[in-house]
C-alpha cells in the first residue's frame, strides 16, 4: 500500500468490481474516456483476471485514510527495458470527493512509486485536449506537453483532439 498524508494507493480487489462499475457507468465520466462504452459486472470480473496475470500494469485503488475508496489510479504498459510505463486510469468516482486534492495526491504517490520502486525514467500519457481539470493537474505534477494528436477521438458527432504529456525522473 502507498501512503500519504490523505489518500492511500491499494491494489483492486475483486471486492471493488461493483464499485468500479459503478463509477465507471457515470455518463458524466464517460466523456474523457477513450473507449466510453458501458460496463458489466462480468466483464470488469475478466478484466480483473487479466489485470492479475499481467505483470506489466498496476491499477490501484484510491482510499481515504480510513479505508473508503474513492477512485482509480494506475500504470500501464510498464516497459522495464525502456524504463517507461504510461499514467492513466486516474477517476474520482466519489462525486464527495471531487475537488478536494485527493487526484493530485494519489497522482504524486503514483509518481513516487513509479520513477522510486520500479525505476520508471519516463511516464506518459494522453489526455483530452478539453479535459482542462485533468491538464491542469498534470501540469501541476510536473508532466509537460509533448504533442498533439489531431482529431484522434470521436464523440458526439464531433472530433477531438488528445494531447500527449509525460515526465521525466
Amino acid at each position: 500500500m502507498l501512503r500519504g498524508p490523505n489518500v492511500h494507493l491499494r491494489p483492486l480487489e475483486r471486492e471493488d468490481l461493483p464499485l468500479l462499475v459503478e463509477w465507471r457507468n457515470d455518463p458524466a465520466a464517460w466523456k474523457f474516456f477513450c473507449n466510453p462504452h458501458p460496463l458489466s459486472l462480468g466483464g470488469q470480473a475478466a478484466f480483473y483476471d487479466r489485470l492479475q496475470a499481467n505483470p506489466y500494469r498496476r491499477l490501484f485503488i484510491i482510499a481515504t485514510p480510513q479505508g473508503e475508496a474513492i477512485g482509480t489510479i494506475g500504470l500501464d504498459d510498464i516497459d522495464p527495458v525502456n524504463q517507461s510505463a504510461e499514467f492513466g486510469n486516474l477517476l474520482i468516482g466519489e462525486k464527495a470527493a471531487l475537488g478536494k486534492g485527493f487526484a493530485k495526491e494519489a497522482t504524486e504517490l503514483l509518481i513516487d512509486y513509479a520513477f522510486k520502486r520500479l525505476n520508471v525514467q519516463r511516464l506518459y500519457l494522453n489526455v483530452h485536449a478539453d479535459n482542462d481539470r485533468a491538464i491542469k493537474l498534470y501540469e501541476k505534477c510536473m508532466f509537460e506537453h509533448e504533442g498533439r494528436k489531431r482529431r484522434a477521438l470521436f464523440r458526439d458527432g464531433v472530433f477531438i483532439d488528445v494531447l500527449m504529456m509525460s515526465r521525466l525522473r
